[in-house]
């Protein structure tokens, strides 16, 4: 039976703080490779560690200074790399199967895990 596919509005949530983990987290760690072929990170989908460390190194690329530079992929971070790169990650609709694929993120607060896709009741 083929698998029905939806599409997302947005490649990643609204923001990927360490502990997110998941398959936006995936495709995060391969752009950052791509980005900095040195980064060399695991493809693991799991925002911690060398990770974040990346993140941070981009954030500092872009031109992020002092507590900005938080190692978090949210939406400044985003805005910068379309600015300066010219790359919007969040223009590209993101397939997602209606069967497991999702990520789990933290928002801003660090508080709460939410899920991505949202569930839809």
């Amino acid at each position: 039976m083929p698998m029905e596919v939806i599409m997302q509005r947005h490649l990643f949530p609204p923001y990927l703080n360490e502990g997110s983990y998941g398959e936006a987290v995936l495709v995060m760690q391969i752009l950052l490779n791509m980005l900095d072929p040195l980064f060399q990170l695991e493809l693991t989908g799991v925002h911690t560690g060398r990770s974040v460390d990346a993140v941070r190194r981009l954030q500092h690329v872009l031109g992020f200074t002092g507590e900005n530079v938080d190692g978090n992929f949210g939406p400044g971070t985003r805005r910068a790399m379309r600015l300066r790169l010219s790359i919007d990650v969040d223009a590209v609709p993101w397939p997602v199967p209606t069967t497991e694929p999702y990520t789990m993120w933290i928002g801003p607060d660090h508080e709460g895990i939410r899920r991505w896709p949202e569930e839809t009741s």
